[in-house]
C-alpha cells in the first residue's frame, strides 16, 4: 500500500509486493554475508582455520609461505610476477619468500624458457610432497569441523564460495596484441572501407 501525489492511497499488486519482499531478502542476505566475510577474513580465525597447517609445518614454512606452496602446487612452474598476482601480494614479497624456500629445499630456480630474461619458480620433489602433506591436515581438520553440519550444507558452501569467487575475480585484460590489431582495425565508416563496399563506376 502507499500514497499518490493526489493523496490517493493506492494498493500494491502482489507482482509488486513480492519484488519489494524479494529486494528485502536479497539485501539482508547480502549484509549477512558481509558481516561473515569480514569475521572470516580477520587474522584470528583465519589463524585458527590454518593452525594444525602451520602446527605441522616444518620451520621456515608459515603463514606467509604457506600460500606459496599452495599456489605453485595448483598453478605450476610460473614467474614471480604471475605468482604474486595469483596470490595478491607485490611481487618482491614473492621473491623474498620464494627465497626462503628455496633454502629449505622445497623451490628451485631455473630460466623461463617462453622469456630468457625471466625466472621460473618450481616446487621440488620434497616441497610436493610437503604441500600435499599439509593440504591433507588442512582437509582433515575442516573435515572435524563440519562432520555434524546438517546434510548437503557443506557442499552449499562450497559451491556458494566457488561462485562468489568466480564473481569477484577481476576480467581478464586484452592481451597486448589484440589491443594493437584492435587499434589497428579500420572503423567500419572509414574512407578505406567504405570505398571498399562501394567502389567508384564509370
Amino acid at each position: 500500500m502507499r500514497s499518490s501525489r493526489s493523496g490517493v492511497i493506492v494498493r500494491a499488486g502482489p507482482t509488486v509486493r513480492s519484488a519489494i519482499y524479494t529486494a528485502a531478502m536479497r539485501s539482508d542476505i547480502a549484509a549477512q554475508l558481509e558481516q561473515a566475510l569480514n569475521r572470516l577474513m580477520l587474522p584470528r580465525n583465519r589463524g585458527a582455520l590454518c593452525a594444525p597447517v602451520i602446527a605441522a609445518a616444518p620451520d621456515g614454512v608459515d603463514a606467509q609461505t604457506y600460500p606459496v606452496l599452495d599456489a605453485l602446487a595448483r598453478s605450476g612452474p610460473t614467474t614471480a610476477a604471475r605468482l604474486a598476482e595469483q596470490i595478491g601480494i607485490d611481487r618482491s614479497g614473492a621473491s623474498r619468500y620464494a627465497d626462503r624456500l628455496e633454502a629449505l629445499g622445497l623451490l628451485v630456480r631455473s630460466i623461463d624458457p617462453r622469456d630468457a630474461r625471466a625466472t621460473r619458480l618450481s616446487l621440488t620433489v620434497e616441497g610436493e610432497r610437503l604441500i600435499a602433506d599439509l593440504n591433507g591436515v588442512l582437509a582433515d581438520h575442516l573435515h572435524e569441523l563440519i562432520a555434524h553440519w546438517p546434510r548437503g550444507q557443506a557442499e552449499a558452501l562450497v559451491d556458494g564460495i566457488e561462485r562468489l569467487l568466480q564473481a569477484a575475480a577481476p576480467a581478464a585484460a586484452p592481451s597486448r596484441q589484440h589491443a594493437i590489431s584492435a587499434v589497428a582495425r579500420p572503423s567500419p565508416t572509414s574512407p578505406e572501407v567504405v570505398k571498399e563496399r562501394h567502389p567508384a563506376t564509370g
